[in-house]
């Protein structure tokens, strides 16, 4: 009798880790997001886990009854739950609130630095003054931005710098729906950043804690000294960089954006894509090894040797470390006689990294890496299945076809709610991408293995750029197509959840023919509707105005229904880029279809009240508004004008103790163009006059609606 189709047999008797690693991470979500939950003793958390595993012995060992067996499934699943929570509040993100006072450090560079256009950033250990003499027991991580000079783009892992100056802490989001980088970093156990500009820091040492780490990254440097030397420059030398080695820091905008349009950013970070082709090549190198069990051991070792050298080269990311932990689990498998489960194996892997480092759950790479093998797994033998193709060639396309819609299926919920955008012709841009990268690495494995032979390092060098250049080619042709990138896109968390729960129930109607799941996959699509109909619905009633907080520069929003207007100072309607990463996040959860981008103080303002440029007055959310800056020139009135927000930018060329002579306001905003000493003056006088007084620099972007 033919064996059952792997993606029909789903029953948890064959995969316990799934189970367990669902369990175990519904622990980390509970400390993570409920009230009260991290303020708990540890000790009634030991003792929740500690009753859950007896319970679930004594069912096991002392009720034989078929029945209850529910019930040793669910002590099973507790026992993870408070495994879960146990783990994540004794390694899980720092709590401390302990200022960092200003003066003379030492720190120790713990990561290969990043290098940026303007800054390079790295993550240290911060060694205070009083322990110099190497006891660095809980020295505080910080996050250091270093001025682009020679010295600090020779900055390595385990360098020991000296400096003097003031560590801030990390300042939380100040805008609507902004990234949360407070967040993010309080994750990794960084709360305090600093910058160090030229000649405010000295290089003291070098003293790296892991051998292996630094090894690794400094391989890497090499290499990637060596792609520049083989005669790749620019664009070919960026991508070759971030596909081979992990290293994306020379990517430049543009370029990125054409990946993000093709939905190939997969190739431009190492993940299990790369090192399942490694592991291929290598494979395939050590054939001759498979003659006798003794050959094969020694054919595993390396294999697994091999794989995390690539892993630690490329940065160890969370999509690699399970790359890594399946593919040694695979090789390991292969030395036994039992039957391999590939679902299993992966939530092995993710138990595994998760064990050792809960917070990796929030980690963005980690969610998506995940999230794509797993849709793979269960989801591409379904869609190969839809069609038979018989001619060989055709058969490999729709092949990889269906490998994309797999992985874009299992991911497009998390991409649109972390990135807001949906590649459309990610089926289309996956056919030459997957080929043509498999080739990169290839070619890209051999230069680096003999990248020491000056003859060869220049004929492969010259195979690989080129073949860099026609991936960068055709993967900028995507932009010329109808529709290259859906943007501005809102996935709610709710609705994130209510997808993914359609896929899971829609997977067990459709492709298992269970017919039982019909009603809940009717009443979740029903609930996605209407949280969808809803949501539309808020869009085309809102009305409301956003005063942005940007450092030296001036955004404010005025929105009704699906239009906006984006009022801008000069310097962001030249650049509005520059403001994208504050503004963009809130038009898509706005919904905003129209958004029309013009100077502050222009004529053709929106909701102007009248056209005299030197008052700005617009009107928004039934609330009369007033704009003034270093353009306007407020002449003395008889009676001073009435306004509910007044809005100062920049420095008005209006003494500032005359001004409620001037204007009468219910709400005075100043935003973060205004310098220090002015507003210390308008903040005293809203104070006298018992006016509200709003910094953006310090109460984050003024947000009204109604």
């Amino acid at each position: 009798m033919a064996a059952e189709p792997y993606y029909r047999n789903m029953f948890w008797s064959q995969r316990p880790f799934v189970r367990i690693v669902l369990f175990y991470i519904a622990g980390i979500l509970a400390l993570s997001y409920t009230p009260g939950l991290a303020g708990v003793s540890i000790n009634y958390i030991l003792s929740g886990f500690i009753l859950a595993l007896a319970g679930y012995a004594f069912v096991v060992f002392k009720v034989k009854r078929k029945a209850l067996d529910w019930l040793k499934g669910l002590l099973f699943g507790f026992t993870f739950f408070f495994l879960g929570i146990l783990i994540s509040s004794t390694t899980g993100q720092s709590s401390s609130t302990t200022d960092i006072a200003p003066g003379f450090y030492a720190a120790k560079i713990v990561n290969d630095p990043e290098l940026r256009p303007n800054f390079v950033k790295a993550e240290a250990q911060l060694l205070l003054h009083d322990s110099l003499d190497g006891n660095d027991q809980a020295a505080p991580l910080i996050l250091i931005y270093f001025q682009r000079l020679p010295e600090s783009d020779s900055l390595r892992y385990g360098d020991v710098i000296a400096f003097r100056g003031a560590v801030e802490r990390v300042a939380g989001p100040l805008n609507p729906d902004e990234f949360d980088y407070q967040a993010y970093l309080l994750r990794k156990n960084i709360t305090h950043n600093m910058y160090l500009g030229e000649g405010s820091w000295h290089y003291v040492s070098h003293e790296a804690s892991n051998i292996w780490m630094a090894y690794a990254y400094e391989v890497r440097r090499q290499l990637t000294n060596k792609l520049l030397a083989a005669g790749l420059y620019h664009e070919e030398f960026a991508v070759a960089a971030a596909i081979l080695l992990g290293n994306d820091d020379y990517m430049e905008t543009g370029l990125r954006q054409n990946y993000v349009f093709a939905g190939a950013m997969h190739i431009l970070c190492v993940s299990g894509l790369h090192v399942g082709i490694i592991f291929l090549i290598f494979d395939f190198l050590l054939k001759f090894l498979n003659k006798s069990p003794k050959t094969r051991l020694v054919k595993s070792a390396l294999l697994i040797l091999i794989i995390w050298m690539y892993a630690s080269v490329t940065g160890l990311s969370p999509s690699v470390q399970r790359a890594g932990l399946m593919v040694t689990v695979f090789v390991l498998s292969q030395l036994t006689p039992r039957r391999k489960d590939n679902l299993n194996t992966l939530a092995f892997s993710a138990m595994m990294l998760l064990l050792i480092n809960p917070m990796l759950l929030f980690h963005t790479g980690f969610q998506l890496s995940y999230a794509a093998v797993a849709g793979i797994l269960i989801l591409y033998q379904p869609i190969y299945s839809l069609f038979y193709v018989k001619d060989p060639i055709l058969d490999k396309v729709w092949a990889i076809t269906a490998l994309s819609f797999a992985a874009q299926l299992a991911t497009f919920p998390l991409a649109v709610h972390y990135f807001h955008v949906f590649p459309p012709w990610f089926w289309l841009s996956n056919l030459f991408t997957y080929p043509l990268s498999f080739l990169i690495l290839t070619v890209g494995m051999a230069f680096m293995l003999l990248s020491w032979i000056p003859w060869v390092a220049f004929v492969l060098g010259w195979a690989l750029g080129g073949m860099v250049f026609l991936l960068n080619w055709l993967v900028g042709l995507i932009r010329f197509l109808p529709y290259p990138g859906l943007v501005d896109l809102h996935l709610p968390v709710g609705e994130v959840i209510l997808i993914y729960l359609l896929l899971f129930v829609g997977f067990g109607f459709f492709v298992q023919r269970n017919w039982r799941l019909l009603l809940p996959f009717m009443a979740v699509l029903v609930i996605l509707i209407s949280y969808e109909t809803f949501d539309r619905w808020r869009h085309l009633h809102q009305d409301g105005a956003v005063v942005y907080q940007l450092r030296n520069q001036t955004a404010l929003r005025f929105y009704n229904g699906r239009h906006s207007c984006m009022m801008l100072d000069d310097y962001l309607v030249r650049h509005p880029e520059k403001a994208k990463f504050v503004v963009e996040a809130a038009q898509a959860r706005l919904g905003l279809s129209e958004t029309q981008i013009i100077p502050l103080h222009s004529d053709s303002g929106y909701g102007r009240v009248n056209s005299d440029t030197a008052y700005s007055f617009y009107y928004q959310s039934g609330k009369k508004w007033m704009v003034i800056s270093e353009k306007s020139h407020l002449q003395p009135v008889t009676n001073p004008i009435e306004v509910d927000v007044l809005v100062v930018t920049r420095s008005p060329k209006i003494n500032t103790d005359c001004l409620f002579s001037l204007v009468s306001p219910s709400l005075i905003v100043v935003d973060g163009s205004v310098k220090d000493g002015v507003k210390d003056k308008i903040r005293k006088l809203a104070g006298d006059r018992k006016v509200s007084y709003h910094d953006t620099s310090e109460q984050g972007a003024l947000v009204v609606s109604r």
